[in-house]
């Protein structure tokens, strides 16, 4: 009991050290001015100023106040995870970040700087993840776990990786008053036996349901720089106010004057560009130094995991490892074909890669139209926009460069067309 007692002061602690700490991240100004990437593969630098409701995005350049149609743009900034604090991960793919503080039947409730208190529908979330792991290989391959698996029972995910099946024993409203940090959960494992588990024993909590969304997601995405990630299906930014619908329907209305200041990341829902379908890719191959092939893969690195660049997320490409080739069949109505291309962050610092477009045109002559410089692991993207007009088919070719094929997971992302006359 005073074990207990010691465990639930020192949690605590450090939740209300959390916070302090994280009144220090949003009191200080952030980094206003971000890459602004076009539909086309251009980009310019820009501070948001207002986004509209239908995507139209208000912002001042160095050459001062400039408004962008949502068919010109495509995102700004750069969506990095959260490496502490709780996940609240929604059944849509969506992720909220705080300090959760009571969990019922209905309500998951959450706190943080930015967002105040969150009650968010418990019939939105699909787990909940205590305590990351750091490693990004572990954090990877728990959020799988979490959200691309069915559960037929409640989940329970201690810290030394132990799990168990049952039943999670749910008050059935939120208490009168949020406590201070959450105690823990009650919880009847399979069998009979209910313990009660503090939050610092445990890892993830997985509530009993269906899969969450796909991992690839090619609707509207905002983020912020506390690692909050939201699918939307309409969002609107507006000084100090923001109103967000997500994928699953659920609508969240705030209003601070941090919101402007806390936005990391913004992606349009497909307007003014179309997703490169994963069944144009009509012929993928892995060309080996030796004999060994790996073939690349849709919305996931060669090694299963995520696609992430420069400590930056993907929402879908392709992972390829090393000399590897995509041939794609172009659309009739494609006018660019737009995306970037890197080393997977699961090589680390190593890799040596560089990637090229090439363009077949009518006459069945192949063209190179854009080619990277080498790229390392850690290296920002490389990004292109290729004119396809008159064109039949692309073909992405990958190359290694140093040391064979060490390490070179490379990754094909937002592929995207954008239509136009051809």
């Amino acid at each position: 009991m005073v074990r207990g007692l010691l465990a639930s002061v020192l949690l605590g602690l450090i939740g209300f050290f959390s916070l302090g700490a994280c009144n220090v991240l949003w009191s200080a100004e952030p980094p206003g001015v971000q890459a602004c990437h076009f539909v086309d593969g251009r980009e310019e630098s820009l501070r948001i100023v207002r986004l509209e409701s239908d995507w139209t995005l208000h912002g001042e350049s160095p050459s001062g106040k400039v408004t962008r149609k949502p068919s010109e743009w495509f995102a700004w900034g750069a969506y990095r995870p959260a490496m502490a604090r709780h996940h609240v991960l929604l059944t849509d793919g969506s992720q909220w970040v705080g300090e959760v503080l009571a969990v019922s039947e209905s309500w998951v409730a959450v706190s943080s700087e930015l967002w105040g208190t969150l009650r968010i529908p418990r019939r939105n979330v699909c787990a909940i993840v205590v305590s990351p792991p750091l490693p990004w290989a572990a954090r990877d391959a728990l959020w799988r776990e979490l959200l691309e698996q069915a559960a037929e029972r409640d989940r329970i995910i201690l810290r030394d990786d132990d799990a168990w099946d049952g039943e999670l024993r749910l008050e059935a409203s939120l208490p009168a008053r949020l406590p201070l940090y959450w105690p823990g959960v009650s919880f009847a494992i399979d069998g009979g036996q209910v313990v009660q588990l503090e939050a610092g024993r445990i890892r993830a909590i997985r509530f009993a349901g269906p899969a969450a969304s796909e991992a690839t997601w090619t609707g509207g995405v905002v983020a912020f720089r506390d690692g909050t990630r939201c699918r939307v299906r309409k969002a609107e930014l507006d000084g100090g106010r923001v109103r967000l619908e997500l994928a699953s329907g659920w609508q969240v209305s705030r209003e601070s004057e941090r919101f402007l200041r806390g936005i990391a990341y913004l992606r349009t829902p497909p307007i003014g560009w179309r997703v490169l379908e994963e069944e144009r890719i009509r012929d993928r191959r892995h060309v080996p130094m030796l004999t060994r092939k790996v073939e690349p893969r849709w919305g996931r690195s060669v090694l299963g995991s995520r696609l992430k660049v420069a400590d930056s997320e993907y929402g879908w490409g392709v992972g390829v490892l090393g000399r590897s080739r995509l041939v794609v069949d172009v659309p009739s109505e494609a006018r660019v074909l737009a995306g970037g291309a890197g080393v997977d962050d699961r090589a680390s610092d190593a890799g040596s890669v560089i990637f090229r477009v090439y363009v077949m045109e009518r006459e069945g002559a192949w063209r190179l139209a854009a080619e990277s410089p080498r790229l390392r692991g850690g290296d920002q993207p490389w990004r292109f926009g290729v004119d396809v007009r008159g064109a039949t088919t692309v073909a992405l070719i990958t190359d290694a460069v140093d040391r064979g094929e060490t390490a070179d997971f490379g990754d094909w992302l937002h592929l995207r067309w954008v239509p136009g006359e051809r």
